[in-house]
């Protein structure tokens, strides 16, 4: 019997979240609908200006499709004026159900994006900026193929032609 009204509490104070939660998200989405809606409109008529500009050139290929792009940004524009927050949600929702598969890709593209981002952030570098060749794998020692001497690039630690690895010693590898 405890066991039952905890299970119940538990799952009324999830609902309880939940509904928080798409309370906050719908207020956000309604909040940042306008600017946005105003946003995709004046980068509608920045690409119509492109599309515009190509078909003068006699682009006219290029200049349909970037028009056909103008047009999916004014539709968006017009969507995010129109709907609400609710709406947004229940819009998305509805998408993720028929199209799970693209929900997924955008959430794994987002992760990635999000991790060259951090990356990008912290300093990290592919290549030593003291020069001293200490041992890190994505490092290159020599200098780049097609120069004097015909040295190559390659990390350092790995063997060069010869059998052996940027320090000298033979590579156990071959």
């Amino acid at each position: 019997m405890k066991t039952t009204q905890i299970a119940q509490k538990a799952e009324g104070a999830m609902a309880d979240g939940a509904r928080t939660a798409r309370s906050r998200l719908e207020d956000r989405l309604s909040q940042q609908s306008g600017p946005s809606a105003e946003q995709a409109r004046r980068m509608a008529q920045d690409v119509n200006a492109v599309g515009e500009e190509l078909t003068k050139r006699g682009r006219e290929r290029p200049a349909r499709m970037v028009s056909a792009a103008a047009g999916r940004a004014e539709q968006v524009g017009d969507y995010l004026e129109r709907a609400d927050g609710s709406q947004m949600i229940d819009d998305f929702s509805r998408y993720g159900r028929e199209h799970p598969g693209m929900i997924g890709l955008a959430g794994f593209t987002a992760g990635f994006l999000a991790a060259r981002f951090l990356k990008a952030g912290s300093g990290a570098t592919t290549t030593s900026s003291s020069g001293s060749g200490g041992g890190q794998g994505a490092e290159f020692a020599g200098a780049p193929v097609g120069t004097p001497g015909g040295a190559e690039a390659r990390p350092s630690g790995a063997p060069a032609a010869g059998g052996h690895s940027a320090s000298g010693a033979p590579s156990g590898g071959r």
